[in-house]
């Protein structure tokens, strides 16, 4: 008899990048009957109908495969299996993973033969599991590309117009869908146009980044030449691509090569390269703009300049221990200024650290207990606190004590003379030595002090007891007496009679009929009280 069926189906990647993939479904148990495979649109291909590769194919033991090859699917399709053998039907149904496509941000030019390009992280879609850069570029100094052809799955560098002008040093091909209002680059729209040149020799080339990166660093590139960048997010399946990005390098003065050390906690020192363009527009006198602001602090959205003549700067007025975002770029004897560099950052130097918050004190007639805020400008690593303190009419030296490194409080030892004044001392520590000290006064309890501190709090005590002990009276008293004058006036409201069987007075209470009548009629309600 034929065995129980059981089928499985997966997906495998053909080429990434452009969409093709192929649907797979195996079984076991038999040669199956029937075998058929369905799709997103909830078409079903019936495998067993189809000859040579793609229809069933037994694949050793009693394991038969099927597979079709798709397209342009989308994240989330659902693909599934089905088979039988006349004995047992087996289904098994799974889905697409197709990577969103990243946004490229920008292609920064950082020195005569590298570049660092930028994207942000799709939006949607299957996890990413890594980056690819493609870029590649032509042998003619003089090509501008003008336009390109892309679809929603691949990018075909290979269709693309030719001109010989120099009219901007950045173009970007986008699809048709697209919005982009960067005012640095020139657009152009995706058309259908098929016609190449055979005087360009392409040399396209890849860098793979991890997942977690958003950008890369592309070297060993030639000064003056036009390069294509596009950056492509892989998945389990399939990928996104993003839009392709068009530089030519060496169009414009740059400032390039950029390199900064902190000097001291407040000044760092600043160099780089003026690389000059490769075309006639290279200015002779030249000025460079400095930009810095600090990264990640209540001063971020402050950005710094400063004009310099030549290829250093000195940033001076820092924040100690602190990050700072650099770029340069060449301002020409108009005042137009080029192309910033891309960001470099730099940390200067720890200093002393800020006085430490609000002290705090609570003490007894033996000893005092501090506590305080770290300082809110550290200017470094805290690496110790040291508390310091003192009788205020004693000449005698400071006591120094260190406390943790993490510790915000500190307790003196039961040692102090009660009823005595003392200046406690709080400074914070980093490695490069001791801020200023916050200085608090602080006077030990007397044990009589304490003593009739405790005696008027058990007098109050006392005092808010007797005082809830009437309240409750008289609420009581104020309850009793609403109570009997309703009782009152609810027995004057009874009619009786006489029950001598139980040698009682029932009460009946009576209210006049809702009936209409020339007679008075009474209707009786239930007893309510019995009165002895």
């Amino acid at each position: 008899f034929p065995a129980v069926l059981s089928v499985t189906g997966s997906i495998e990647s053909v080429e990434r990048s452009n969409g093709t993939f192929i649907v797979i479904c195996t079984s076991t148990g038999g040669r199956p009957l029937t075998m058929s495979i369905t799709g997103p649109s909830g078409v079903v291909e019936d495998m067993m109908n189809i000859s040579g590769r793609g229809g069933v194919e037994w694949v050793g033991n009693d394991t038969f495969s099927a597979e079709v090859i798709r397209t342009n699917g989308t994240h989330g399709d659902v693909y599934g299996c089905m088979a039988s053998n006349g004995v047992s039907n087996a289904s098994h149904s799974f889905s697409l993973k197709v990577a969103g496509s990243p946004t490229l941000l920008l292609v920064i030019q950082t020195s005569a033969t590298s570049v660092i390009v930028e994207w942000s992280q799709p939006s949607g879609g299957a996890t990413v599991t890594g980056y690819v850069v493609h870029y590649s570029h032509g042998d003619s100094k003089n090509i501008i590309i003008t336009e390109c052809n892309t679809t929603d799955n691949n990018t075909t560098d290979s269709n693309m117009t030719e001109s010989d002008t120099t009219e901007s040093n950045i173009t970007e091909c986008k699809k048709t869908d697209s919005n982009t209002t960067d005012s640095s680059m020139t657009q152009s729209s995706i058309t259908n146009s098929n016609s190449t040149d055979s005087n360009i020799t392409e040399s396209k080339m890849t860098k793979s980044v991890p997942g977690s990166s958003t950008h890369a660093l592309i070297t060993n590139l030639t000064n003056c030449y036009k390069y294509t960048f596009s950056v492509e997010a892989t998945s389990e399946h399939l990928s996104g691509m993003s839009k392709i990005f068009i530089l030519k390098l060496g169009t414009s003065d740059l400032s390039v090569n950029v390199t900064a050390g902190a000097v001291s906690s407040t000044v760092i020192s600043v160099q780089w390269d003026h690389l000059r363009a490769c075309s006639p527009v290279s200015h002779l006198s030249v000025k460079f703009s400095v930009k810095y602001t600090a990264v990640f602090s209540a001063a971020s959205e402050i950005i710094n300049e400063i004009i310099v003549s030549s290829t250093e700067a000195m940033l001076t007025g820092l924040t100690p221990y602190t990050n700072y975002s650099i770029t340069v770029a060449v301002v020409n004897e108009m005042g137009n200024v080029g192309p910033y560099s891309y960001p470099t950052t730099n940390l200067t130097l720890e200093d002393v650290p800020g006085p430490v918050g609000a002290v705090t004190a609570s003490p007894s007639p033996s000893q005092v207990t501090l506590t305080w805020e770290p300082p809110l400008m550290p200017n470094g690593i805290i690496i110790a606190y040291e508390v310091s303190y003192r009788q205020t009419a004693s000449s005698e030296p400071e006591t120094r004590v260190n406390s943790s490194a993490l510790a915000t409080n500190f307790t003196t030892e039961s040692n102090l003379e009660e009823a005595t004044e003392f200046i406690f001392s709080v400074r914070a520590y980093t490695k490069v030595g001791p801020g200023n000290a916050t200085s608090l006064t602080v006077a030990t309890l007397s044990a009589e002090s304490i003593l009739t501190s405790m005696k008027t709090a058990v007098l109050l005590g006392i005092g808010s007891g007797a005082a809830l002990i009437g309240i409750i009276i008289f609420g009581i008293a104020i309850s009793w007496t609403v109570f009997k004058r309703s009782h009152r006036r609810a027995k004057r409201r009874l009619c009786t009679e006489d029950n001598p069987a139980y040698g009682v007075t029932l009460g009946v209470r009576y209210k006049p009929s809702r009936k209409i009548d020339s007679s008075p009629t009474h209707t009786q309600e239930p007893v309510y009280d019995t009165i002895r």
